[in-house]
């Protein structure tokens, strides 16, 4: 158990040691704490600039997209497209025009004598 006012360090096994006395305090086992955090802080750093690249990349591909306006002007365009129901009305005027000016001389006849 740990006496009132002495200062402990906990080490990677979980054992504690006593501040007082050593060179570092805490032992070498410190040192090689503090080392491999170093060494873990580095490839941290590392997938973060690579992380950041990334995100760089990606804001310049949305910055690319259109714009909500854009694309309220496209759709707009697209709902004016002629449907299948005006194509068909379309096609029926043209063979009505069609079949009108193939038979007029009947028509002519049946209608003014």
């Amino acid at each position: 158990m740990a006496r009132v006012g002495e200062a402990f360090f906990a080490t990677s096994n979980d054992n504690r040691q006593s501040a007082g006395g050593g060179d570092p305090p805490g032992g070498d086992v410190l040192e090689a704490r503090v080392s491999a955090l170093e060494k873990k802080f580095d490839k941290i750093e590392s997938k973060l600039d690579s992380i950041g690249n990334d995100l760089a990349f990606i804001k310049g591909k949305i910055d690319g997209l259109p714009s909500a306006a854009a694309m309220g002007e496209i759709k707009g365009r697209v709902d004016g497209l002629p449907t299948l129901g005006k194509i068909a009305t379309l096609f029926a005027l043209a063979a009505s025009g069609i079949a009108i000016l193939n038979n007029w001389s009947a028509i002519k006849t049946a209608l003014f004598g």
